[in-house]
Protein backbone atom coordinates (compact mmCIF):
# COMPACT_ATOMS: atom_id res chain seq x y z
CA UNK A 1 0.00 0.00 0.00
CA UNK A 2 3.03 1.82 0.43
CA UNK A 3 3.92 4.75 3.28
CA UNK A 4 1.51 7.41 4.47
CA UNK A 5 3.43 10.18 4.95
CA UNK A 6 1.47 13.40 3.21
CA UNK A 7 4.14 13.93 0.63
CA UNK A 8 4.13 10.91 -0.52
CA UNK A 9 -0.08 10.79 -0.47
CA UNK A 10 -0.16 14.15 -2.70
CA UNK A 11 3.05 12.96 -5.43
CA UNK A 12 1.04 9.45 -5.79
CA UNK A 13 -2.42 11.12 -6.23
CA UNK A 14 -0.80 13.72 -8.64
CA UNK A 15 1.09 10.99 -10.71
CA UNK A 16 -1.70 8.52 -10.65
CA UNK A 17 -3.57 12.09 -12.24
CA UNK A 18 -0.83 12.90 -14.59
CA UNK A 19 -0.55 8.93 -16.25
CA UNK A 20 -4.66 9.00 -16.53
CA UNK A 21 -6.37 12.74 -16.65
CA UNK A 22 -9.37 11.57 -18.57
CA UNK A 23 -10.83 9.25 -16.50
CA UNK A 24 -10.28 11.30 -13.34
CA UNK A 25 -11.98 14.11 -14.89
CA UNK A 26 -14.86 11.67 -16.37
CA UNK A 27 -14.97 10.27 -12.68
CA UNK A 28 -15.20 13.76 -11.02
CA UNK A 29 -18.05 14.75 -13.62
CA UNK A 30 -20.50 11.91 -12.88
CA UNK A 31 -20.33 12.19 -9.45
CA UNK A 32 -21.16 15.76 -9.86
CA UNK A 33 -23.73 15.74 -12.05
CA UNK A 34 -25.37 12.53 -10.64
CA UNK A 35 -24.95 12.74 -6.79
CA UNK A 36 -27.42 16.13 -6.23
CA UNK A 37 -30.26 14.24 -8.13
CA UNK A 38 -30.14 10.57 -6.96
CA UNK A 39 -29.75 12.06 -3.24
CA UNK A 40 -26.53 10.52 -2.84
CA UNK A 41 -28.18 7.06 -3.12
CA UNK A 42 -25.92 6.15 -5.93
CA UNK A 43 -22.61 7.26 -3.93
CA UNK A 44 -21.50 4.33 -2.83
CA UNK A 45 -21.65 2.82 -6.08
CA UNK A 46 -19.75 5.92 -7.49
CA UNK A 47 -17.27 5.57 -4.65
CA UNK A 48 -16.53 2.11 -5.40
CA UNK A 49 -16.07 2.82 -8.98
CA UNK A 50 -13.35 5.32 -8.57
CA UNK A 51 -11.76 3.35 -6.20
CA UNK A 52 -11.61 0.34 -8.46
CA UNK A 53 -10.34 2.78 -11.22
CA UNK A 54 -7.60 3.68 -8.93
CA UNK A 55 -6.69 0.22 -8.11
CA UNK A 56 -6.63 -0.75 -11.89
CA UNK A 57 -4.25 2.11 -12.18
CA UNK A 58 -1.96 1.07 -9.71
CA UNK A 59 -1.76 -2.87 -10.50
CA UNK A 60 -1.69 -2.25 -14.20
CA UNK A 61 -0.78 0.92 -15.30
CA UNK A 62 -3.44 2.25 -16.72
CA UNK A 63 -7.42 3.26 -16.11
CA UNK A 64 -9.86 2.49 -18.38
CA UNK A 65 -13.33 3.97 -18.60
CA UNK A 66 -15.11 1.11 -18.29
CA UNK A 67 -13.88 0.61 -15.07
CA UNK A 68 -16.03 3.84 -14.27
CA UNK A 69 -19.07 2.05 -15.03
CA UNK A 70 -18.60 -1.41 -13.41
CA UNK A 71 -19.72 -0.18 -9.63
CA UNK A 72 -22.97 -1.71 -9.59
CA UNK A 73 -22.78 -5.44 -8.87
CA UNK A 74 -21.99 -5.38 -5.88
CA UNK A 75 -24.96 -3.27 -4.76
CA UNK A 76 -25.76 -3.77 -0.63
CA UNK A 77 -22.03 -2.79 0.22
CA UNK A 78 -22.26 -0.02 -1.49
CA UNK A 79 -25.59 0.90 -0.48
CA UNK A 80 -24.46 0.15 3.38
CA UNK A 81 -20.92 2.87 2.69
CA UNK A 82 -23.44 5.10 0.68
CA UNK A 83 -25.85 5.26 4.35
CA UNK A 84 -22.74 5.29 6.47
CA UNK A 85 -21.25 8.20 4.47
CA UNK A 86 -24.82 9.93 4.66
CA UNK A 87 -24.85 9.39 8.27
CA UNK A 88 -21.45 10.77 9.09
CA UNK A 89 -21.14 13.69 6.46
CA UNK A 90 -24.63 15.09 7.25
CA UNK A 91 -23.46 16.26 10.92
CA UNK A 92 -20.63 18.23 9.13
CA UNK A 93 -23.10 20.57 7.51
CA UNK A 94 -24.59 21.52 11.12
CA UNK A 95 -21.40 22.09 12.59
CA UNK A 96 -22.31 18.97 14.81
CA UNK A 97 -19.83 16.65 15.93
CA UNK A 98 -16.85 17.85 13.29
CA UNK A 99 -14.28 16.30 15.17
CA UNK A 100 -15.83 12.82 15.35
CA UNK A 101 -16.42 12.96 11.35
CA UNK A 102 -13.22 13.77 10.84
CA UNK A 103 -12.36 11.01 12.31
CA UNK A 104 -14.35 8.51 10.81
CA UNK A 105 -14.17 9.48 7.17
CA UNK A 106 -11.12 7.91 6.39
CA UNK A 107 -12.26 4.96 7.74
CA UNK A 108 -14.89 4.98 5.11
CA UNK A 109 -12.77 5.68 1.94
CA UNK A 110 -11.17 2.58 3.43
CA UNK A 111 -13.96 0.69 3.46
CA UNK A 112 -14.70 1.61 -0.26
CA UNK A 113 -11.38 0.64 -1.52
CA UNK A 114 -11.57 -2.96 0.44
CA UNK A 115 -15.22 -3.23 -1.25
CA UNK A 116 -13.50 -2.13 -5.02
CA UNK A 117 -11.27 -5.02 -4.21
CA UNK A 118 -13.38 -7.38 -4.58
CA UNK A 119 -14.79 -7.86 -0.63
CA UNK A 120 -18.53 -8.42 -0.95
CA UNK A 121 -19.72 -8.11 2.38
CA UNK A 122 -19.88 -4.53 3.48
CA UNK A 123 -19.30 -5.21 7.80
CA UNK A 124 -16.10 -7.25 7.03
CA UNK A 125 -14.76 -4.33 4.79
CA UNK A 126 -15.50 -1.94 7.79
CA UNK A 127 -13.49 -4.67 10.23
CA UNK A 128 -10.67 -4.44 7.80
CA UNK A 129 -10.73 -0.92 7.58
CA UNK A 130 -10.73 -0.44 11.02
CA UNK A 131 -7.72 -2.76 11.42
CA UNK A 132 -5.70 -0.87 8.95
CA UNK A 133 -7.20 2.49 10.68
CA UNK A 134 -6.54 1.72 13.73
CA UNK A 135 -2.53 0.92 13.15
CA UNK A 136 -1.95 4.13 11.23
CA UNK A 137 -4.47 6.14 13.11
CA UNK A 138 -2.49 9.10 12.98
CA UNK A 139 -1.01 9.53 10.08
CA UNK A 140 -4.28 8.91 8.49
CA UNK A 141 -5.86 11.64 10.32
CA UNK A 142 -3.25 14.14 9.64
CA UNK A 143 -3.46 13.40 6.13
CA UNK A 144 -7.38 13.82 5.90
CA UNK A 145 -7.41 16.58 7.72
CA UNK A 146 -5.03 18.10 5.27
CA UNK A 147 -6.76 16.69 2.20
CA UNK A 148 -10.22 17.97 3.90
CA UNK A 149 -8.30 21.62 4.03
CA UNK A 150 -7.20 21.25 0.40
CA UNK A 151 -10.63 20.52 -1.00
CA UNK A 152 -12.44 23.31 1.07
CA UNK A 153 -9.90 25.66 -0.31
CA UNK A 154 -10.30 24.82 -3.57
CA UNK A 155 -13.96 24.70 -3.45
CA UNK A 156 -13.59 28.08 -1.76
CA UNK A 157 -11.49 29.48 -4.79
CA UNK A 158 -14.10 28.03 -6.71
CA UNK A 159 -16.41 30.23 -5.34
CA UNK A 160 -14.87 33.00 -5.14
CA UNK A 161 -14.18 32.40 -9.06
CA UNK A 162 -17.99 32.44 -10.02
CA UNK A 163 -18.09 35.30 -7.87
CA UNK A 164 -15.70 37.38 -9.52
CA UNK A 165 -16.80 36.19 -13.00
CA UNK A 166 -20.36 36.81 -12.38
Amino acid sequence: MGSLSLGSVFSRAFQAFKTAPLPFAVAGLLTFLTEPFTLCILLGPALVRFARMVAELEDTGNASLSTLFSGFNQVVPCLIISAAYVVVTVPTFTGVLFILVVMLEPLLSIATYIVAKGENDALVAFQKAWDLYKVNFLNVLVISICLSLFGGFGIGLCGLGVFITY
